[in-house]
């Protein structure tokens, strides 16, 4: 289970850094 909380994690990161990236556009 640790496994895929830090998976969800990393994905939930990934996703803020493209929002971000996507805003500055």
């Amino acid at each position: 289970m640790r496994e895929v909380q830090a998976c969800a994690l990393i994905l939930e990161d990934l996703g803020v850094k493209q929002s971000d990236s996507e805003q500055r556009l």
